[in-house]
């Protein structure tokens, strides 16, 4: 995707030269590592079966070297890789992931997790304990931040391997845990499920871990201890492994797994499962599999989060993370909105996106601006200072709060992305956004000015809104904007939202939710010829913080 060299700086080169995009990606996962060479201006994707270390390829009989790919052709990057999703799609290579009603509400809830918090207060590793869980928690409740999700992170567990907490840093844990749901919370938890400190713990012995071309158990440093990597392929360990899931589920009943690490499992040029049917691309998936089983056999509704954009997990997680962003310091916001312009493709598979990440308060109103057309919102940040000594004002905790109540909890969804920048180191991000169920808008997030130039403009989308301040606008049901009887509005600056209603409603009563108070204002507007012309305000006259404005269509 790129204009030729004699084009480029010509008038409008960048743009009107630019060439169409492809995608290539795998149609099913290889028993080999994939990765992609590059070398003297090319590249090329190479499957790296290493049966030089393993002899799984050799000897007599068929032998399935490689994987089928798959090629797409798009306008621009974005435009390829959704049409790689749908070809899989539409070849019934993968399906469109289908969801209860029960899961749906847990995934759309916004989440407020536990790690920022931690790394803000140097309580990371073996120094978290039960005095700074609530410590974080009780600045969360005084905070008045409506997160319905508490997700306690990483070092909650005694050691890798069993899914047991530490009693002496947590003497009350689940007492902890019930009173996070007496508050109307639900609980996450977070899991480095394939790690084990000692495979006695479990049942197991060394022989039972992932092992080197030697024959010598994998091992990783954390700190001034080292862990080892289970091997899901063996029986023994999958029965073993599945019961510690199960005392897991019984003692804790969390209602969201964040999924860690399972990224790290090692290449085959350093170790292979003991079922070799199970080697290179397969590995995660398989152990994946076998995990979220056993999740799944305790509780079917339990949401399972993790990192990946591959359609080839659609029936093992429920919701993508963005979390992560530690290596993008001073641009949490810039990543979170560059990642969220590619995971918004994955909601047309079912798979919603978690916008977090962000490590610090003064970027946190973009990204969950960003967020909240492609999931749930979420919040990694500390309440006594972060790395930039920013603060959880009371203006920021209104818009989280406004924002929350227009979260949607379908899904399946598809995202179009306004005023976008589609190459250069920045490329791959958008100033505005718009989200579609069944074919129809409902839910839009405008900016008044450019993402990347700052450069005014118009807040507008197909002639049923206009703005002229940044504002988040959602049907509160399933019909489109332009014809529901219920809307919520979250305005970002003053300024007057023009909205083009189809129905037949002659008034408009909008009720305006303010931050911390549970008295509301309600004012009866007329529409003229179908036309809603709504003031926007941070703040009313008597000074309160404006959550959201509900109008409702009569």
């Amino acid at each position: 995707m790129s204009a030729s060299s004699d084009h480029t700086h010509k008038k409008a080169g960048v743009y009107k030269y630019m060439s169409d995009a492809f995608c290539l990606g795998l149609a099913d996962l290889p028993a080999g590592d994939l990765r992609l060479e590059a070398r003297l201006g090319y590249a090329s994707p190479v499957i790296d079966i290493r049966s030089d270390l393993w002899g799984q390829a050799r000897g007599a009989g068929p032998h399935k070297l490689g994987a089928t790919f798959y090629w797409a052709i798009g306008d621009d990057y974005r435009d390829a890789i959704g049409n790689y999703y749908a070809g899989l799609k539409d070849g019934g290579i993968i399906r469109v992931k289908q969801n209860s009603p029960e899961k749906n509400a847990v995934i759309a809830l916004p989440e407020f997790n536990t790690w920022g918090a931690q790394v803000a207060i140097k309580k990371t590793m073996d120094s978290f304990d039960e005095e700074s869980l609530n410590n974080i928690y009780d600045d969360l409740k005084r905070s008045r931040m409506k997160a319905s999700v508490f997700v306690v992170d990483a070092k909650w567990q005694a050691e890798y391997g069993p899914l047991q907490h530490d009693k002496k840093r947590f003497p009350h844990f689940t007492q902890f845990l019930d009173r996070v749901r007496a508050d109307g919370n639900k609980v996450g938890l977070w899991g480095a499920l394939f790690r084990c400190y000692d495979p006695a713990d479990m049942g197991l012995t060394l022989k039972n871990m992932l092992h080197d071309p030697d024959g010598k158990p994998i091992t990783k440093q954390e700190g001034k201890k080292s862990f080892y990597f289970m091997d899901l392929s063996q029986p023994i360990v999958q029965e073993a492994f599945r019961k510690q899931i199960k005392q897991f589920m019984h003692d804790y009943h969390p209602d969201i797994v964040k999924y860690d690490f399972g990224y790290e499992l090692p290449p085959m040029s350093m170790s292979i499962p003991e079922n070799k049917d199970w080697a290179g691309e397969k590995m995660l998936k398989k152990f994946i599999e076998v995990t979220v089983d056993a999740l799944r056999r305790e509780n079917p509704n339990v949401v399972v989060m993790y990192y990946a954009l591959s359609p080839f997990f659609l029936d093992e997680f429920d919701i993508h993370s963005t979390d992560d962003l530690f290596m993008n310091e001073e641009e949490y916001a810039v990543e979170a909105n560059r990642r969220l312009y590619f995971s918004s493709l994955m909601g047309t598979l079912g798979i919603p996106s978690y916008g977090s990440g962000g490590y610090s308060w003064i970027h946190m109103d973009d990204i969950w601006f960003d967020t909240i057309v492609s999931g749930a919102l979420g919040s990694l940040g500390s309440f006594r200072g972060d790395n930039t000594d920013s603060k959880a004002s009371d203006e920021l905790m209104a818009k989280f709060n406004g924002r929350a109540a227009l979260r949607r909890t379908s899904n399946v969804f598809d995202v179009k992305p306004l005023q976008t920048t589609q190459i250069g180191a920045n490329g791959g991000r958008a100033s505005s956004w718009i989200r579609f169920e069944h074919d129809v808008p409902v839910l839009m997030a405008l900016r008044t000015q450019h993402i990347m130039t700052g450069d005014p403009i118009p807040a507008a989308c197909q002639d049923q809104v206009k703005s002229t301040a940044k504002v988040v606008i959602a049907s509160a049901d399933e019909q489109e904007i332009a014809k529901t009887t219920k809307l919520n509005v979250v305005p970002f600056a003053d300024g007057t939202l023009t909205i083009h209603h189809n129905g037949k409603e002659k008034t408009a009563t909008v009720i305006t939710h303010t931050f911390n108070n549970p008295a509301t204002v309600a004012v009866k507007y007329d529409l003229k010829q179908g036309v809603l012309n709504l003031p926007l305000t941070e703040r009313l006259k008597n000074g309160m913080l404006v959550e959201r404005m509900e109008v409702v269509f009569k």
